[in-house]
């Protein structure tokens, strides 16, 4: 089981260089891949009836937030080997070609240390803000996630004649040699049919081990149907803690002591996981800092 870093989406550090750091001691930790998610804007009022967490915490107008694509682009400027990846990117938030041309310019200035992963959304409200199809995200995802695959297949020069999305025929260079890694989030049956038809891998946030073994059953049932080969990646984020001060983590949480920690992350990976997202929920960043060498010295090496 591999191990990523889930780096804050939203909320500032003192000094910008803050998230360089972050990158790259992630990288010096052993951490494979840093993931962090993607809302555009939060409206003042939210209509948060579908997210199935409750209330979110970051569910706040003025909570300040960076964009993910230029993020990853100032954070790879300091890293060689850590891969980058939306945990997720809502696509019909974005124009479809524009989205396209992020996706490839990360890939690109780090060398194809690019993944993305992408999701139909559900915050009502956001789509409302930006005018974006929100009673037909669903389709339009399936057909961005069509047009991306084919804009490597054409190499770089394509149209799109689909229900939601159409365009005469266009460039998408530079184009990079290999296609990025596409990650697929939800957990509907429509996302885990996506996955199978689109996805290389499947993405989820604070779900039990047993959630997602479960879900990795019905996940292999779509990845038959669609006749892929082998089994598809899991990537699953959970919140960890090594040592004391972990007592504010929420249930479900791996805390306490290395030997504690690692119990908890091995029923991820008995689960199917290939990817353990960690989530530290520091306070600050000197805090996250000791966490991110500490699960790199005591945690990552039971799994290697």
């Amino acid at each position: 089981m591999q191990f990523g870093y889930a780096i804050p989406g939203y909320g500032t550090y003192e000094r910008p260089d803050a998230w360089k750091e972050i990158g790259r001691v992630a990288e010096e930790s052993g951490f494979d891949t840093l993931w962090t998610g993607s809302h555009i804007t939060i409206p003042e009022d939210i209509d948060y009836e579908e997210y199935q967490f409750g209330v979110p915490d970051w569910a706040d107008i003025s909570n300040p937030s960076l964009d993910v694509f230029e993020k990853f682009s100032y954070i790879a400027a300091s890293t060689e080997d850590i891969h980058m990846a939306t945990n997720i990117c809502i696509a019909p938030l974005y124009h479809p070609i524009l989205l396209i041309k992020k996706a490839l310019t990360v890939s690109v200035l780090s060398d194809g240390r690019f993944e993305l992963g992408v999701g139909s959304g559900w915050l009502r409200s956001e789509f409302e803000v930006l005018d974006a199809p929100y009673k037909t995200r669903g389709p339009h995802t399936d057909e961005f996630l069509e047009l991306f695959h084919q804009v490597f297949e054409d190499e770089g020069e394509t149209s799109f004649d689909g229900e939601h999305i159409n365009f005469r025929k266009t460039g998408f260079h530079p184009v990079p040699e290999e296609k990025p890694k596409v990650w697929i989030g939800g957990t509907s049956g429509a996302a885990l049919r996506r996955t199978a038809e689109f996805g290389d891998g499947w993405t989820v946030v604070e779900y039990s081990a047993s959630e997602v073994g479960d879900m990795r059953d019905r996940l292999m049932n779509a990845w038959t149907d669609y006749d892929r080969e082998g089994a598809p990646e899991i990537s699953a984020r959970c919140r960890v803690h090594v040592g004391d001060g972990g007592e504010g983590m929420p249930e479900g949480a791996a805390t306490g002591d290395p030997d504690s920690v690692i119990d908890s992350l091995e029923a991820y990976a008995d689960a199917g996981t290939t990817e353990l997202v960690v989530a530290t929920g520091t306070d600050s960043l000197e805090e996250e800092l000791e966490q991110i060498r500490r699960i790199g010295d005591e945690v990552i090496p039971a799994f290697e």
